[in-house]
């Protein structure tokens, strides 16, 4: 959420929203609900690889810290905890092998606010090798976001990258949680990930107009297009897509939520510069009237 002055005076954005699968409670091994799709691998499987959605809530910003993490051809790197914030397990480690044994990984969603040159960032586990992947790549003064599945490392913490090849410079960075995937030794049962065929839930182009200041668009889930109606559907995985290009248009960024918020969101999920179509993958937790709401 790099500005929210920004968020407060921007012109209205066209908004269109897929759906691509579901995060689906299971019990016993089996997925609650009537989706006709084979579950029996899951029988042996116990917790692991299964989705524990959470309330959207900021683990980093940055920007609160007395210096921004630096940036350098070389890479610059800074450690950052992850497990035992924004309602995820604190750290576990009870046999010493190093790997938690709760939390398998974390569904996040990492933003770069103004940095100072190009480059890109890296995330991965700390004590874990720099496999030399980017999350995300930015140019110089853009805030950037991306969605991804990380799993933690020591201590419960991750280790950022930030490369700017053409020189030193500074970024700063935000880190938003929206669930997390248990490991083995987690004794309760969560959801597993159902395809779905993909579909368009929702397009303002042809229907409600954009999204204004401050809007609010509601979006039901369950009950909708390829969505079952069960109330084991907790989560879904969409990609919301964003077009600024409306007279006047200005840095904004759009925040994907459970319930309708009071005031301003904690988290976002999209970034998007005057005159851009810019999408974003993400994974949302449902609300309790199973809709998700895009503000």
């Amino acid at each position: 959420m790099p500005r929210r002055t920004a968020r407060r005076v921007a012109v209205p954005v066209l908004l269109g929203l897929l759906v691509t699968g579901v995060a689906r409670l299971v019990t016993g091994g089996a997925v609650v609900g009537s989706v006709p799709i084979a579950v029996a691998s899951a029988d042996g499987l116990g917790a692991v690889g299964e989705y524990h959605p959470l309330v959207p809530a900021r683990i980093l910003d940055t920007r609160q810290r007395s210096a921004r993490p630096a940036t350098g051809p070389d890479g610059r790197e800074f450690d950052v905890d992850v497990l035992g914030l924004g309602g995820l397990p604190a750290p576990t480690d009870a046999d010493g092998d190093g790997i938690d044994d709760r939390v398998l990984a974390v569904a996040v969603n990492v933003t770069v606010v103004g940095p100072t040159r190009a480059g890109f960032l890296s995330a991965r586990g700390t004590g874990t090798a720099d496999g030399g992947a980017s999350l995300l790549n930015f140019q110089t003064g853009a805030d950037v976001p991306n969605s991804a599945v990380l799993r933690p490392g020591q201590d419960g913490r991750l280790t950022l990258t930030l490369v700017t090849p053409t020189g030193v410079g500074s970024a700063d960075v935000l880190i938003d949680v929206f669930g997390w995937f248990s490991a083995e030794r987690y004794p309760v049962r969560g959801a597993r990930l159902v395809p779905v065929q993909p579909e368009r839930l929702a397009d303002t182009r042809k229907s409600g107009g954009p999204l204004g200041p401050r809007g609010v668009l509601t979006v039901p889930v369950r009950s909708t297009g390829p969505v079952p109606s069960s109330p084991a559907v907790v989560a879904v995985l969409v990609n919301l897509t964003a077009v600024n290009d409306l007279p006047g248009a200005r840095d904004t960024y759009l925040s994907l939520v459970p319930e309708r918020p009071v005031g301003v969101p904690a988290t976002s999920n999209l970034n998007v510069a005057p005159g851009a179509t810019r999408p974003v993958t993400a994974i949302v937790p449902v609300g309790s009237d199973g809709s998700i709401r895009v503000v």
